[in-house]
């Protein structure tokens, strides 16, 4: 993490900002990448994730992909609601939820 002087400079959404904290961004194929290895995962489970959770994991999938990463972490937090962490997927979840910075 760096802090820098951000004077008179565009980042994003942020213009002339006396400071910006940067991190390494997450990246939306990754995240992509790690949802769909969950629901390979979530399909061999015993017993299976309930369909509701499913739901969102294939949802949050689908926001990833489209780069929504407000709507991905929604996701995420209702799958995590919903009980998983006793399936065994909740950590990971929470990793991913992490990485998006909530």
């Amino acid at each position: 993490m760096a802090t820098f002087n951000q004077a008179n400079q565009t980042v994003g959404v942020q213009h002339n900002a006396e400071n910006m904290i940067v991190g390494t961004p997450t990246s939306m194929a990754d995240l992509t990448a790690g949802l769909n290895g969950l629901l390979r995962q979530a399909q061999r489970m015993e017993p299976p994730l309930p369909p509701e959770a499913q739901a969102e994991l294939e949802a949050a999938r689908d926001a990833a992909v489209s780069g929504d990463t407000v709507e991905t972490g929604g996701r995420l937090r209702r799958v995590l609601e919903m009980g998983s962490l006793a399936t065994g997927i909740g950590s990971q979840v929470a990793a991913m939820l992490g990485a998006l910075g909530g």
